[in-house]
């Protein structure tokens, strides 16, 4: 249960979330900070910014996932939430583990929400979810035959 965390406009939200904690965002110490609940705060001044504003996430719209806007050394690049996070408060990833959301929503990035994974099962997590159609049958795109066409004919 994660009462705690919701994902709202930091406009919406003034007080800070009674149990959030922020640990330095990983590799950029000191300039960004991450929560457990998947907001991004700034932790050093710059241009045009102060100390603790909240960053407005992206939203890509192929893969819904959230994406900040981080710069270091003049420089900017866009993050996924849910890898600031499980780098921060997980452990860091072994060579092929990627980040799963365990509810299947990419929005919650919520630490009790993600986990480390390999591609081959954060891709059968997606399908027993739902959230991949199957390529079997008539779903295959080069599929030539219906499945009621296959049925006839054995």
């Amino acid at each position: 249960m994660q009462p705690h965390c919701i994902i709202v406009s930091p406009q919406q939200l003034p007080l800070p979330l009674v149990f959030e904690e922020w640990r330095s965002a990983p590799a950029f110490e000191g300039i960004y900070e991450v929560s457990n609940c998947g907001r991004v705060r700034r932790s050093a001044t710059g241009s045009r910014t102060y100390i603790g504003r909240l960053l407005e996430p992206l939203i890509n719209s192929a893969n819904k996932r959230l994406y900040v806007r981080l710069t270091k050394e003049g420089k900017g690049k866009h993050v996924p939430v849910h890898r600031l996070v499980g780098i921060a408060f997980m452990s860091p990833p072994e060579p092929g583990q990627e980040i799963n959301h365990i509810d299947g929503n990419p929005a919650n990035n919520h630490t009790n929400n993600l986990e480390w994974v390999t591609r081959s099962e954060n891709l059968k997590h997606a399908f027993r979810l739902g959230l991949r159609p199957s390529n079997a049958g008539e779903g295959n795109p080069r599929a030539r035959l219906t499945n009621t066409q296959v049925l006839e004919i054995r």
